[in-house]
Order: C-alpha cells, then sequence, then structure tokens
C-alpha cells in the first residue's frame, strides 16, 4: 500500500494518525467491509434455502454461511 494513495483518500492527517497507531506492522483491509454488516445482510438474505447461493455471492464457503447462520441462534 502506498502511503501518499492512502493520503489522498484519507487525508495527510489522518495518515499520520495510521501510520502512529500501526506503523511497522501488516495492517490487512478487507475489500468487503464489515463482518458484521456483511454476516446482517447474509442472514436477511438468508430463506432456508439459499446457502449455495449466498456462498457465491458474498464469496465464501457454505460451511461459513452455516457458521454465520449457526451464531445467530446463539
Amino acid at each position: 500500500m502506498e502511503m501518499c494513495r492512502v493520503a489522498e483518500i484519507i487525508g495527510r492527517d489522518n495518515t499520520k494518525k495510521l501510520m502512529c497507531e500501526f506503523g511497522g506492522t501488516i495492517l490487512y483491509i478487507p475489500k468487503g467491509g464489515f463482518k458484521s454488516e456483511r454476516d446482517e445482510k447474509i442472514l436477511q438474505e438468508y430463506d432456508g434455502y439459499n446457502t449455495k447461493q449466498l456462498a457465491k455471492k458474498y464469496d465464501l464457503c457454505e460451511k461459513q454461511i452455516k457458521n454465520i447462520l449457526r451464531r445467530r441462534e446463539k
């Protein structure tokens, strides 16, 4: 990740904050946003039969979709 590009997107001051907080570490930034938001969408879209379609849509395996559904039950 180029810090100049980050600064263009979030501003120089916020980039400095990121560098102070996470400098020297590897920071993974997921493409799909927050997992909790993704999981909520999956729960809303689940109709009892569409595990395979949700897995494909969200680029997850069916087992992961089932894990998300199971967590909701708890």
